[in-house]
């Protein structure tokens, strides 16, 4: 016999806001999804000017990837809006993916979804830590999904 247990999504908390070290500045911008409660914002160097990654943070529950893997009440989907230097950018989503997962110890994984077309940006997320797990065909395009997951904690 097993035992389910029943999770009220709409009770599952909004994605906590990444206080990241003094080398980085976090900056909050006006989110352009509309899936569910969305955190939006810059992450940016201190010593340097310009801006290292754009992203929006939300719960995979209320999103549109929620579909297509296993997901976990808690999880958190990383978009990658917009991205400066790769090096600067990887680093900026690195830091962002630790403060995460140690701000929502319930978190188990972080999805990072990239068009498959975009190696850059798939390059990038791999060295920020994600690994590449399937990929899905949507209306948009077709999509690789790339997890981090919490048994990664910094």
């Amino acid at each position: 016999m097993s035992v389910h247990t029943v999770i009220d999504f709409d009770d599952v908390p909004r994605v906590p806001r990444p206080e990241l070290p003094d080398a980085w500045l976090v900056r909050d911008v006006e989110a352009t999804s509309g899936a569910g409660p969305v955190r939006a914002f810059a992450v940016t160097r201190a010593e340097r000017e310009g801006e290292a990654v754009r992203l929006e943070l939300s719960r995979a529950v209320h999103g549109r990837w929620r579909g297509d893997y296993p997901v976990g009440a808690r999880d958190i989907v990383l978009d990658v809006l917009g991205m400066g230097l790769s090096g600067s950018a990887s680093a900026a989503v690195r830091a962002t993916a630790d403060e995460l997962i140690r701000l929502d110890p319930a978190c188990r994984r972080i999805l990072a979804p990239c068009p498959v077309s975009d190696l850059v940006r798939m390059a990038m997320l791999e060295e920020a830590g994600f690994a590449f797990v399937t990929e899905v065909d949507t209306d948009e395009g077709t999509y690789g999904l790339l997890l981090r997951m919490a048994d990664h904690r910094p």
